[in-house]
């Protein structure tokens, strides 16, 4: 009886070491096969190149590729890609939701070009716009490719714009004093305005049924009127017009 149990107890010892044999190995094997991703860019991250234009500041932070299973629109299977990702900052001029955008083909090197484009942001690392100083945000931009294709350098980077959308829980006026507030362009030229909403549908007042604004005031001694409009209708429009055009050599 006694040699019963001593053999029930060994087997169950042994059961028990090789359990934790088999999730240590299957931990192990996991952390080979799925590397942690590098970190989402920051503001005030570390740039590879930057280039400013119009007042707009755009900075590579970083280039990387893999190969990678992924899914595929077009045959609705998994197959290996060749992933590139570019991770960007880009200046937030004012108190509106900026977004950084490139065509299809912002991606080039030689007679190759992207076709499409993936990207995420993260909302939570914004530094915000203040009157004082111009805010930053971070995209990363993914590019697919054929895992045989040969990324040859250099790289040919193009980002088109720049631009800000209403949010929709807010009014037209509300959007565009808010942003003329914190736009260090328009408080160096001490630009004033009002806002109008358009009547609304219960109103017996007619109208544009568009909001209207108008400038009410300017710095006379640092700009002309007609420069305070400009300057109006170039922050109105809530676009900043690049090309941003850069030019990278992986090293690997």
């Amino acid at each position: 009886m006694r040699k019963i149990k001593l053999q029930v107890f060994l087997l169950i010892l042994f059961l028990g070491f090789l359990s934790v044999q088999v999730v240590f190995a299957q931990t192990s094997a996991q952390s080979v096969e799925k590397p942690d991703e590098p970190a989402f860019p920051r503001p005030g991250d570390p740039a590879l190149m930057s280039k400013t234009i119009r007042g707009a500041t755009v900075r590579i932070i970083g280039f990387r590729r893999k190969i990678e299973r992924v899914f595929d629109d077009a045959t609705g299977k998994n197959v290996r890609k060749q992933i590139v990702e570019l991770d960007v900052c880009h200046s937030i001029p004012d108190a509106g939701e900026w977004t950084l955008y490139g065509k299809s083909d912002m991606l080039q090197f030689q007679n190759v070009s992207s076709d499409t484009w993936r990207a995420e942001v993260d909302l939570a690392n914004i530094r915000p716009a203040t009157a004082d100083s111009e805010g930053e945000g971070c995209k990363r931009f993914e590019f697919r490719f054929d895992e045989n294709v040969q990324l040859i350098p250099p790289i040919r980077i193009e980002i088109s714009e720049l631009y800000t959308t209403q949010r929709e829980i807010e009014t037209y006026c509300q959007f565009i004093l808010q942003r003329i507030s914190t736009n260090p362009f328009a408080k160096a030229a001490g630009l004033q305005v009002e806002c109008e909403e358009p009547p609304t549908a219960n109103s017996s007042e007619s109208g544009t049924g568009k909001p209207s604004i108008r400038l009410t005031g300017y710095d006379s001694e640092k700009i002309t009127k007609q420069e305070a409009h400009v300057l109006l209708l170039e922050i109105e429009s809530g676009v900043i017009y690049g090309p941003w055009v850069f030019r990278i050599h992986p090293t690997n």
